[in-house]
């Protein structure tokens, strides 16, 4: 007798729950979707424009006593970011009943934080993991043994993990605010707010990687070798950043352009690959794989956006070219012979 758990292709046989799995359960859960209506692609890519808009704000228009930087990583992060991994796992063509909730949600969380309203932002973000953990358990298993089988795909336990990732996230953000804001239980240098929300980033990293590892060798792999270059300089510059850190020469204004060219690259590039991947995978081909585009992105995550943190001129151009990009990633044609080169 078997036992099936639908909507994660994960299956148990007899009593001893032996757990079977399809080589292509997140590519399958993929292709059931059908592309994001237009509006839904306007909402997301509105507030991905505007998170990078406001990733300048907080450096040209600082406000004394509040942190636009907030609004630049949750609006990406947790609001586009969240939802459309939410949305994703479901793998329904219309947007359900919790991705809206937990849309709304986040939007009241990240305005909150932003002005400082920590008893509104503790109490949403309690719902807001009661939301994930729905989603999480009606597509895997609730306590992740899954990580531990063999038998399951690794872009599975990605998956599994990106949602794991982010409730765990939105849940130790509880405990930081109430640390660092109420009860002083520990204090450390490094705990910071602005610093701990920052790995919302972490979910749209795993997400990715589920992706890469699922279709590498279904699609057109010029953009998904794009997405990898973009996370080795990821890596790359996060470890030369930690080094800098450690040692007793460390400036942090010295190494300020390290920083912002990892929290670029990580955001900007990488991520926003996975988030374009999974809003237009119905759509392929479509000019993902252009030359063109990917050159652009390039230009704009590694070159355009860490410069526009010390000159104005380069930021506008940043957010000119990247609202060129992200129109482009969610409102390409799918025609590959219209692909420019």
């Amino acid at each position: 007798m078997r036992h099936c758990h639908p909507p994660s292709g994960i299956c148990w046989a007899g009593d001893t729950r032996d757990q079977i799995t399809h080589n292509q359960i997140t590519h399958d859960r993929i292709k059931r979707i059908v592309s994001m209506t237009a509006p839904l692609k306007l909402l997301f890519s509105f507030l991905m424009i505007t998170a990078l808009i406001f990733g300048f704000v907080h450096i040209y228009f600082p406000l004394q006593h509040y942190s636009f930087e907030r609004l630049h990583i949750f609006l990406f992060n947790l609001c586009t970011g969240g939802s459309i991994l939410l949305y994703y796992t479901q793998g329904q063509k219309q947007v359900s009943g919790t991705v809206r909730l937990f849309f709304a949600g986040s939007l009241v969380y990240a305005f909150s934080a932003f002005l400082q309203l920590y008893p509104v932002t503790l109490v949403v973000s309690f719902f807001l993991c009661l939301l994930v953990e729905k989603v999480r358990a009606e597509a895997f298993p609730w306590f992740p043994k899954d990580f531990f089988l063999k038998e399951v795909p690794v872009s599975q336990k990605f998956h599994h993990a990106s949602l794991l990732c982010l409730s765990i996230g939105i849940g130790m953000a509880s405990v930081v605010i109430l640390n660092n804001e109420y009860f002083q239980w520990v204090f450390m240098e490094k705990l910071v707010l602005n610093t701990f929300f920052l790995g919302f980033s972490f979910p749209l990293s795993l997400i990715t990687l589920s992706l890469v590892f699922s279709m590498l060798k279904d699609i057109e792999k010029l953009f998904l070798t794009s997405g990898i270059g973009f996370l080795i300089v990821t890596a790359v510059t996060g470890i030369a950043y930690i080094f800098f850190q450690m040692s007793e020469y460390y400036d942090p204004e010295k190494t300020k352009w390290l920083l912002h060219l990892h929290v670029f690259a990580s955001l900007y590039g990488w991520n926003l690959c996975g988030l374009a991947v999974i809003c237009r995978f119905d759509d392929f081909p479509i000019q993902l794989h252009s030359v063109t585009v990917i050159f652009i992105h390039w230009l704009t995550a590694i070159v355009l956006a860490p410069l526009g943190v010390f000159y104005g001129w380069f930021a506008i151009l940043a957010i000119i070219a990247y609202a060129f990009i992200t129109l482009v990633l969610f409102f390409s044609s799918n025609h590959t012979e219209k692909i420019p080169r």
